[in-house]
């Protein structure tokens, strides 16, 4: 896969074996796969092969052997691909549609990730919140007065991964404001209900504490 390597040694073969797909040690396989692997015994170990025959003609076993027993017969070369190979069409398109999912989940990440700087000001009743998104900035200022409540919440983000959040409740008609997210984190039982406990993430529930008790003060 980095690139063309040739790599010449001498060997005395002692021996060849077959073994099925589902006892090749390094890989798995599911059953009735194709895949043949052929191992070459050596004074310096074993050479194992990876191989797809249409028959059993083809298989690089039958191959070395009739190489071996055939004088005339100068040379053979075996190719030997591995499933995840560059080289293999199956392998591509696996490799193709691996790296979509990847980038549609890093860019719904990235447009989704919020940073939330927050300022509470007592002497003027004002809060400011600012919402740094990656292409996106919003700042919103209202009276302390107009807050009724500090929750943690649960909400669903647009690339539907749930995020734990801190919201201001208004009293006006004004929506809520989010002044927190995290979507990671050390969890910590916040909110009791009749039907059990919901634990939020710990950095939003120290800080949506320390909030409340410097709005208390």
């Amino acid at each position: 896969m980095l690139g063309n390597w040739r790599i010449e040694q001498p060997i005395s073969i002692k021996g060849i074996r077959d073994e099925s797909s589902g006892g090749f040690r390094r890989g798995k396989s599911n059953g009735g796969s194709s895949t043949h692997i052929t191992v070459v015994e050596t004074q310096s170990g074993e050479i194992w092969l990876v191989n797809r025959p249409s028959t059993v003609a083809d298989s690089a076993t039958t191959k070395i052997q009739r190489f071996l027993n055939d004088p005339t017969q100068t040379s053979v070369q075996i190719r030997s691909v591995a499933w995840l190979h560059l080289n293999e069409p199956v392998s591509n398109g696996f490799w193709f549609m691996f790296s979509i999912v990847m980038f549609v989940i890093a860019y719904q990440r990235l447009v989704n990730q919020r940073i939330y700087r927050c300022e509470f000001d007592k002497t003027r009743d004002l809060v400011r919140v600012t919402q740094q998104g990656l292409l996106t900035s919003k700042t919103i200022e209202f009276p302390i007065s107009k807050i009724r409540a500090i929750h943690n919440v649960k909400r669903l983000g647009r690339n539907y991964i749930g995020s734990d959040c801190v919201v201001l409740k208004l009293r006006s008609a004004q929506e809520d404001v989010y002044i927190g997210e995290a979507v990671w984190g050390k969890k910590t039982m916040a909110e009791h209900y009749f039907w059990g406990s919901i634990r939020f993430s710990k950095a939003l529930e120290e800080g949506r504490q320390a909030i409340v008790s410097f709005l208390q003060d």
